[in-house]
């Protein structure tokens, strides 16, 4: 954990309006209450969260809301079905990753703080299986089913590739 927060966000399993999949509600733990409820037009795959961002992953994009006022800033239509993607720990560095391509391993690193799209990366030859990056926002780490790849975010310059049980090497 980067840092203590008195939030939760909840999405529902039922089919009901109470408890619905196209709904996350924001609570506080603190004072035991709703502080809001997110709608969406369909079921919410995943939620990330730092200090400045929610990320909430629906089946046609991803929604981006400010964490300080819980109001919607901006959204992504990218088709991602596997949902793989990470957000940044970092607030000067609240990269988002995401990989929305289901042949190859292309990631895009997106700013969320200044809502533009930083770099896009060509890591693997089959899809990203996981996602991450560091406490810093400055190393990204992608695999798929076959490959390993640690990059710093923000430079062209790959750090280590490995293949499964193999060595490491310099790209």
């Amino acid at each position: 954990m980067v840092y203590s927060s008195n939030l939760v966000v909840a999405v529902g399993l039922a089919e009901d309006e109470l408890f619905s999949p196209r709904k996350a509600t924001v609570w506080a733990t603190n004072t035991s209450t709703c502080l809001c409820k997110l709608p969406f037009s369909s079921k919410v795959e995943a939620i990330k969260l730092n200090k400045s961002r929610l990320i909430a992953c629906v089946k046609d994009g991803m929604h981006i809301y400010d964490m300080k006022t819980l109001k919607f800033i901006h959204s992504l239509a990218i088709s991602n079905p596997l949902v793989r993607f990470a957000l940044s720990p970092a607030t000067e560095n609240c990269y988002l990753v995401y990989s929305d391509n289901v042949e190859r391993g292309i990631v895009t690193v997106y700013d969320a703080q200044n809502l533009i799209i930083k770099q896009t990366i060509d890591a693997h030859k089959t899809p990203v299986f996981r996602l991450s990056v560091n406490i810093k926002g400055s190393l990204l780490a992608t695999c798929s089913c076959k490959v390993r790849v640690v990059e710093r975010v923000g430079n062209d310059d790959k750090s280590v590739q490995s293949s499964k049980g193999g060595e490491a090497v310099h790209v």
